[in-house]
């Protein structure tokens, strides 16, 4: 019996002896197995909820790696192989009260990508045919602006920044542009969407436009005061929403607003919008004027502009809690849910952004300098036998040591005390619709370096200026609906 538990242990003696051995080994072995499991499980996901998925997964392919499956859905589509399209649409005029439809071939290639965004044509056409000319939509735009993007990507590769979000918001999630790496997502389930003639244009132009903005800042100098415009698009300009929302205490409308006006957002949707006007423009200069096609083309445009610019807002709720609904529309946004004081709540958040990375700096050189005084006082514990000696060596030292770690103190609690300015100014100007009469606009905001610009009597670009003027006095009577409401509001 002895016999046999000495064996034992001995066995086991080994076996702790050959993990010991090789550890590292299986430990990398551990970390493959989970990397691929999560791989599969992410794969699934995309087959069992995606166009892309589902595409792959009814031809017999499973998703282990999204790299991999980029390229075999590039295979199943054979989209390496388009080099043109054929755009059937059809004609249809009127002989003696008798309809008479003509069947017309257009040929389409990267040189006239647009045609395939003719209404007629684009119903016509397969998936396959579609994606090529978003393909080709994106090649030139690309390669315009030196963007340097490798291609237009239909997974979201599993990062740990992005799969949460396309998980949870999939549905809402239409295209992503990351910076980092320089990839760009476009959403095919939006491409059986009644108006995906549109939307997948836009929703590109859209994505594309963020990646010119990344291209245009990284190389920009910002040694002389520069526009608000360009100051958003830095990283002071970068809205962590979450965070504003649970510190600031904001509701859903506040913070979609927000997210929905700041520079680079505003900038991108209008891009897209401003991309399949153009589109609109060159397919009816192209194929003529027809009424019934014309009517339906121009009804879908305006459908998109309408939502994306003016879209109503409405409160819910009882009592002083009610709170407005989320909308989409960029002047309802800034005219009335954030009360006219969108550029001035920016600015703020671009200041706590600038406070709150000058106040991490100080800690760091504080830290720093609080590791010096240490090893100081370490030396004169372990290497001098009177206070008397190592003053003589280290005293001057010290005492700038600490004269650097008093100053850095109140320096933070400057930038906490400025932060805590900040918070108030903006809970402030989002509750009464204006900036408190004590707050200083040119000595805060003079951190920022920003240009003295001219107020600007127009949001939206001088192409929409028209379609401004002309629902002014809708925004304005949304405005005044709530504005006793808001009068209430200001008076508690």
């Amino acid at each position: 019996m002895n016999f046999k538990k000495s064996e034992e242990k001995d066995e086991m003696l080994e076996r702790l002896k050959d993990y010991d051995k090789n550890k590292d080994q299986i430990k990398h072995e551990k970390r493959k197995k989970e990397f691929l499991q999560e791989q599969r499980e992410y794969g699934k996901f995309w087959e069992e909820n995606t166009y892309v998925g589902k595409v792959l997964k009814d031809n017999d392919f499973q998703i282990f790696d999204v790299n991999q499956a980029q390229e075999d859905f590039r295979k199943v589509m054979g989209l390496d192989k388009i080099t043109e399209i054929a755009g059937v649409y059809i004609t249809t005029k009127f002989k003696k009260d008798m309809p008479v439809r003509t069947e017309h071939i257009e040929r389409i290639t990267k040189a006239n990508f647009w045609n395939a965004f003719y209404e007629p044509i684009w119903k016509n056409l397969n998936d396959a045919d579609k994606i090529k000319a978003l393909e080709w939509m994106f090649e030139v735009i690309n390669e315009k602006y030196h963007l340097g993007i490798r291609q237009l990507d239909f997974f979201v590769p599993n990062y740990d920044d992005v799969d949460i979000v396309i998980e949870r918001d999939l549905e809402y999630t239409k295209g992503l542009y990351d910076n980092v790496r320089n990839k760009l997502f476009i959403n095919l389930d939006y491409l059986s969407k009644p108006l995906a003639y549109f939307e997948m244009p836009l929703i590109l132009a859209h994505e594309l436009m963020h990646a010119r903005q990344h291209n245009y800042i990284k190389n920009y100098n910002f040694t002389n005061p520069v526009d608000f415009y360009t100051l958003s698009q830095t990283e002071l300009g970068v809205i962590g929403f979450l965070g504003l929302t649970l510190e600031y205490k904001l509701d859903s409308a506040t913070e979609y607003a927000l997210y929905r006006i700041c520079q680079s957002e505003k900038a991108a949707e209008l891009m897209g919008l401003k991309t399949i006007n153009k589109i609109k423009r060159l397919n009816q200069e192209k194929f003529g004027k027809n009424r019934l096609i014309d009517n339906r083309i121009n009804a879908g445009f305006n459908n998109i502009k309408q939502e994306m610019l003016f879209e109503d807002t409405e409160k819910r709720g009882k009592d002083k809690h009610k709170r407005f609904v989320d909308s989409p529309g960029l002047l309802t946004n800034e005219e009335i849910i954030l009360h006219g004081q969108s550029e001035n709540l920016l600015k703020l958040i671009i200041l706590k952004n600038f406070y709150e990375s000058e106040k991490e700096a100080l800690l760091y050189s504080q830290k720093d300098t609080r590791e010096q005084i240490d090893e100081l006082i370490k030396k004169f514990n372990n290497d001098f036998s009177t206070y008397e000696e190592f003053y003589n060596k280290y005293g001057q030292k010290k005492q700038l040591l600490n004269e650097e770690y008093e100053r850095l103190e109140n320096c933070i609690k400057e930038d906490e005390e400025k932060l805590s300015l900040i918070k108030a100014t903006f809970l402030s100007t989002l509750k009464y619709g204006k900036l408190p009469e004590n707050f200083d606009e040119k000595t805060e905001f003079a951190p920022l370096n920003l240009l003295d610009e001219p107020k600007k009597l127009y949001s939206l670009p001088r192409w929409l200026h028209e379609d401004e003027d002309k629902n002014r006095n809708h925004v304005n009577t949304q405005k005044k609906k709530y504005q006793d409401v808001f009068e209430n509001f200001r008076e508690k």
